[in-house]
């Protein structure tokens, strides 16, 4: 008996830590949320308090990297650095039988000897006996950060905590960031983020006390590790973070912990190497018409870059956008939630990718970027479940996160993306002229 009420106890607790403050909703900004298919508004699980659930799963872990051995031209701002990298690669002779892997065709992403694309190297050697060789692509301008589709993780700092033997949900963890980066081929993230008053910093956990076993404790030291995998492989397609600030609003604080967190984040992000509002938007009235008019940037001109969504709706959008009327000098891009009359709207977190599926290609279409998930609460992975996963691909949502990443359909449940390397052109908004290694090139297998 008493363990059952312990039991009860956490779990009320638990729920209580992922509700949403009462007054979570602004009058000057709607509420997060998505159209549902009877058009009314569904909220957004990770702003509700719906309590996501994981099952421990094995993780197919590599000591290759994405993103290694690239030939693909970058900004000039990264230039100097990747040329550095390629010379390091190029001193460097492949063991025998390594093959590159690329390709959208082929669900593991293997490039067939016939299929390799023009510009690849090699023949035989002097003595006779055929090289390794390595397959290299021209860039292509016309593909824009909006037409690929990679893999996400959701609470991607997450270690199991001592109850997780009972409470199932929080039964799962991730790598350290760098590693998916590099060994799943992760290219977005989520961080949970309370603000410490006293210093002025940002914490990284998920439940105080109960669930706070993390891979990185802070939002500086997390982004830090990111940052220090992007420095070492630059031809990479911008990341994309999202920052969920879970410290309830405050009218006398809330100006403070935003400026504050945009702080934290060019203390280790240079501008010159984010993606931001300002940049998106140019000379546009908003980042929504200039995405209208003229679209994201081209991958090429922003390979090793990071971009960083402000996952938080209500007073605090509302706080950060001066009432929803600007982004200018602003680090991050509110999330919009699947709402475009917002004049900042240009990211959108819509997490149900089957009963939302119209709606997220709905913001597809219309040149926004979108994130989605492929499983919550387990449900998915204890039924053996795929069908969410699918829509998700579907969808064309362009992030699909999980907690369970890497090869599907095998003996455990998994998820990644097909023919990726390791994203994929986007199934709805790329052009026809899109190849999967122009997106990102993918990594050399053992």
């Amino acid at each position: 008996m008493r363990n059952i009420v312990i039991f009860g106890l956490l779990m009320i607790f638990g729920c209580a830590e992922e509700s949403p403050s009462s007054d979570a909703v602004s009058p000057v900004i709607p509420a997060p949320g998505e159209v549902n298919d009877s058009g009314g508004v569904e909220e957004d699980a990770d702003q509700t308090g719906e309590m996501d659930a994981e099952d421990d799963v094995s993780v197919v872990e590599d000591d290759t990297e994405w993103g290694e051995n690239v030939d693909i031209s970058a900004p000039e701002d990264v230039q100097e650095a990747m040329d550095s990298e390629e010379q390091a690669q190029e001193d460097a002779s492949l063991p025998d039988g390594e093959d590159v892997v690329g390709g959208d065709d082929s669900q593991e992403g293997d490039v067939e000897e016939s299929d390799a694309a023009e510009g690849e190297e090699g023949g035989e050697s002097p003595d006779g006996e055929e090289e390794d060789t390595q397959v290299t692509y021209p860039p292509n301008p016309s593909i824009k950060l909006n037409h690929l589709q990679g893999l996400g993780t959701h609470n991607s700092y997450h270690k199991k905590p001592t109850f997780a033997d009972i409470i199932y949900q929080w039964d799962y963890e991730h790598l350290p960031l760098d590693e998916q980066m590099g060994k799943q081929g992760i290219r977005q993230f989520e961080l949970d983020v309370y603000y410490d008053e006293s210093n002025g910093t940002f914490d990284v956990y998920h439940i105080a006390v109960i669930d706070q076993e993390v891979t990185c404790g802070s939002i500086v030291e997390c982004i830090q590790v990111i940052k220090n995998w992007s420095d070492a492989h630059l031809a990479h397609h911008p990341f994309v973070v999202l920052v969920e600030l879970k410290t309830d609003f405050s009218d006398s604080l809330a100006m403070e912990i935003l400026d504050n967190l945009d702080a934290a984040l060019l203390s280790v992000w240079p501008v010159d190497r984010l993606v931001t509002p300002d940049l998106v938007q140019g000379e546009y009235d908003s980042v929504r018409d200039a995405i209208a008019e003229e679209g994201w940037p081209s991958i090429d001109d922003v390979r090793g870059r990071g971009l960083f969504v402000l996952h938080a709706g209500g007073e605090y959008a509302g706080a950060y956008t001066e009432g929803g009327t600007t982004t200018e000098g602003r680090v991050m891009f509110p999330d919009a939630y699947g709402n475009l009359d917002h004049a900042y709207a240009a990211v959108h977190s819509m997490n149900d990718p089957i009963g939302g599926l119209e709606s997220i290609q709905n913001v597809v279409s219309a040149g926004h970027i979108v994130r989605t998930r492929s499983d919550s609460n387990s449900d998915e992975p204890n039924a053996g479940d795929y069908s969410r996963y699918e829509a998700a691909l579907e969808s064309g949502a362009h992030f699909i996160s999980t907690d369970y990443p890497g090869e599907p359909y095998g003996a455990e449940w998994a998820v990644n993306i097909p023919g990726g390397t390791p994203s994929r052109c986007n199934p709805i908004s790329a052009l026809e002229d899109c190849f999967s290694e122009g997106v990102e090139q993918g990594q050399l297998e053992p």
